[in-house]
């Protein structure tokens, strides 16, 4: 039962600029019954962190937010460069066996603030801290033209293309933040950087777009895949890309700590913000939609997660 719909407005990098927020009767439904474990592909422990709640390790959160029992592990991004203060914290926190992996890189929204030493210090960190931070992946990073994004096209494109080109010298996949706005549609634009190295494993982080961008993509770059948030779980632009796109190479994320999904009862915590384990509720819509098994949803997903990020089946 949908009692209210309204906006709220994102920050600190969250993809999507206004996040359709629908407000159901909270813990009104419940999750179907499942076996596989699942994988969050995309989330921001650090933001967590900085906005919403301290906690001094993973075993801290799940005392305070118990993920859901077939919760395998999240891959967490680190795109934020003032909040890599916390480097200490983030050391301790990877270290947990459910953080997968991580991804490090600068956001558009951080781009302006950027300079050739701040990115040659960017590799660095990566270079040097690879197996320690567990990194498995460059991002997410982009071009982002909504309105709330003040960094110049051209700086954002000097970012991206750096990154980009990190992720082909230390052989990484590229997760890739894409927002058209009231400063245009950036799709041609990144795809043009992109499509040198056609088979480079990508991640089209929170896709929102419509089957004929995302066929324009996957024409484009064969290794190309798609995220989708718990936003899709009462969209109906979402069922022709149910359609269209592969379930292999679909990945289910996050973007934790935005898109919360209080209707579930396994997700009505007091808190107004997303965890990593809601991620599942993308694989009951698909199978919703396909009518398949959520089993089979989480089973295919997890291993197009694996496959792109080079994670233990």
């Amino acid at each position: 039962e949908l009692i209210n719909y309204s906006y709220e407005r994102k920050e600190d990098g969250g993809c999507c600029e206004v996040e359709p927020v629908r407000e159901w009767k909270r813990g009104m439904k419940m999750l179907p019954e499942f076996k596989e474990e699942y994988i969050d592909s995309h989330c921001h422990l650090d933001f967590i962190y900085n906005k919403q709640q301290k906690f001094e390790d993973m075993d801290d959160l799940r005392k305070m937010l118990p993920f859901p029992k077939h919760f395998k592990g999240c891959i967490s991004n680190f795109i934020k460069p003032d909040l890599w203060i916390y480097n200490d914290w983030i050391k301790k926190v990877v270290k947990d066996r459910q953080v997968l992996g991580t991804s490090w890189g600068v956001h558009p929204k951080s781009a302006g603030g950027q300079s050739e030493t701040s990115m040659e210090l960017l590799k660095n960190n990566i270079v040097n801290n690879r197996e320690e931070l567990k990194i498995v992946a460059i991002g997410e990073c982009g071009v982002d033209l909504s309105e709330e994004n003040e960094v110049p096209f051209d700086k954002q494109l000097e970012v991206f293309k750096f990154q980009v080109e990190l992720a082909y010298e230390l052989d990484l996949p590229i997760i890739i933040h894409c927002r058209e706005g009231s400063g245009g549609d950036p799709e041609d634009e990144v795809l043009k950087v992109l499509q040198g190295r056609p088979n480079h494993p990508i991640h089209r982080h929170c896709f929102t777009r419509d089957a004929i961008v995302a066929q324009k993509w996957m024409k484009t770059l064969h290794n190309c895949t798609f995220g989708f948030t718990p936003l899709v779980t009462h969209s109906e632009w979402f069922v022709p890309l149910v359609k269209c796109i592969p379930l292999d190479r679909i990945h289910l994320e996050t973007d934790a700590p935005f898109f919360r999904v209080a209707q579930y009862e396994e997700f009505a915590h007091p808190v107004n913000w997303s965890l990593p384990g809601a991620a599942v509720t993308v694989a009951v819509r698909i199978a919703e939609i396909s009518s398949l098994s959520v089993d089979e949803v989480i089973r295919t997903t997890r291993m197009c997660t694996n496959r792109i990020y080079r994670l233990p089946n």
